[in-house]
């Protein structure tokens, strides 16, 4: 039986200037989105090539380096890709394909299975690595991956007659039909069926791994780390906002979609294997960060009027001055919240929860009042999860008793104490004080 060679023509990466698809039956294609914007003339043609499965969609959202993406940036990748190649170019992507992209964690293949995928394709040849192999996720899922530069002995080793590769498609191409062994041109979403078809049916053996695919052009990961450090800031307040204003939804506040929808966008633009990396100029590293500002101008607002809106739900149970507490994490915990009280002339207060005791605090920095009050800035709570502090003045014969568990006894004569802790506090609005947590778990 003569080897068949199953291969994947993708040569139009490669092509500059105007993209045309051509319509003749014996070519096949893998596409990227920016043709649907590149030629729009082009997209009958497109929508027939797809019919005829000869064209798939190559990757998602963008190719982004995966490794500098939080869980929740990389599945949203995903969704945010499927549902433009799916719904617009109807045409959702079947097989993975981030040719350049500079490693891989190890929940890949969990996340891409869940997308719809059926195999993934790289195009860098990490060290290490068989070049075609099951890779098997965390969540125990298998997954066909094949590697960038396997070649046809590679492939011919393993059992295979089926490797990823490109052929010259200059005009006339009518020799493709002459080659021997035969070559069938196929696409993306044929080669991992191919694969699985002929392990089980014609003896080919393909390992099983389950290692992280490590880096690639590993000082990717440390340089223009400002990158980095907006790239997360600007996650952590996205998924804190979404999660609050959710909830401010379900209470009657109109939910922002289109400020986070165009955030998360600018998050995932900035992901993309040759933005957060560091690897392009100035000037490019100048508009990634204003658009990692512009993340965090819209994430915050959002947050803030979500909190405000929750905030003025809460019923402070007759505190004197109620401090409300949001945890955005889905379990308890304990943290330290740091806030500004006005003890309002009080020479001594405690802060109590909802069982009336005192929680410790230490107090990092008092201001005086023109009227020659005292003022407490910036204090430090401890404690346990809950939701509202309440303010309340001591006597004096009470003052011992208030900063009972206390360690250092900083100052004399203020002490607070909270309800159980969350991330980010906020002071009810009638007392004007502004409280908020510095530094999101």
């Amino acid at each position: 039986m003569p080897w068949a060679r199953l291969t994947l023509c993708a040569s139009i990466a490669g092509c500059t200037g105007r993209i045309r698809i051509s319509g003749r039956p014996y070519r096949s294609w893998t596409i990227s989105s920016r043709i649907w914007t590149c030629s729009p003339e082009d997209r009958e043609t497109l929508f027939a090539a797809f019919a005829e499965n000869r064209a798939n969609s190559d990757c998602m959202y963008n190719q982004p380096n995966e490794q500098n993406c939080g869980g929740e940036a990389l599945a949203r990748n995903f969704l945010y890709g499927q549902l433009f190649t799916g719904r617009v170019m109807k045409n959702a992507c079947r097989v993975y394909s981030p040719e350049d992209v500079f490693g891989h964690p190890n929940q890949l293949s969990q996340i891409a299975r869940k997308s719809g995928c059926i195999g993934v394709m790289w195009g860098k040849c990490i060290n290490n690595f068989p070049p075609f192999f099951e890779h098997l996720a965390l969540d125990g899922v298998s997954m066909p991956h094949q590697r960038g530069w396997a070649t046809w002995d590679d492939a011919h080793y393993m059992g295979l007659s089926v490797v990823n590769c490109t052929i010259d498609q200059t005009p006339p191409t009518d020799w493709h039909a002459t080659l021997l062994p035969k070559v069938q041109q196929a696409t993306p979403g044929d080669i991992p069926a191919e694969i699985r078809r002929q392990c089980e049916e014609e003896g080919a053996h393909v390992p099983i791994t389950s290692r992280d695919m490590a880096l690639y052009h590993a000082a990717t990961g440390m340089s223009r780390t400002n990158l980095k450090i907006g790239n997360r800031l600007g996650e952590n307040v996205l998924i804190a906002a979404e999660k609050f204003a959710t909830i401010a939804n379900l209470l009657g506040a109109e939910y922002p979609d289109k400020a986070l929808d165009k955030a998360w966008r600018q998050i995932l633009c900035g992901q993309h294997h040759d933005s957060i990396t560091g690897t392009h100029n100035e000037i490019s590293y100048v508009d990634l960060m204003n658009s990692y500002r512009e993340v965090l101008e819209l994430g915050t607002d959002v947050l803030n009027r979500s909190l405000d809106f929750l905030g003025r739900a809460v019923d402070p149970a007759g505190a004197d001055q109620p401090l409300v507490v949001f945890n955005s994490l889905a379990w308890e915990r304990t943290d330290v919240i740091r806030t500004t009280v006005k003890p309002g002339g009080k020479k001594t207060f405690a802060i109590q929860d909802h069982r009336g005791k005192n929680v410790p605090f230490e107090v990092t920095r008092v201001e005086q009042q023109r009227s020659g009050g005292r003022d407490v800035g910036r204090g430090g709570l401890c404690g346990p999860q809950a939701a509202v502090f309440g303010l309340s003045g001591l006597p004096d014969r009470a003052r011992d008793e208030a900063l009972a568990g206390t360690e250092d006894g900083s100052d004399n004569r203020h002490r607070k104490r909270v309800f159980p802790s969350g991330s980010r506090s906020r002071a009810g609005r009638r007392h004007g004080a502004a409280v908020r947590q510095e530094g999101q778990a």
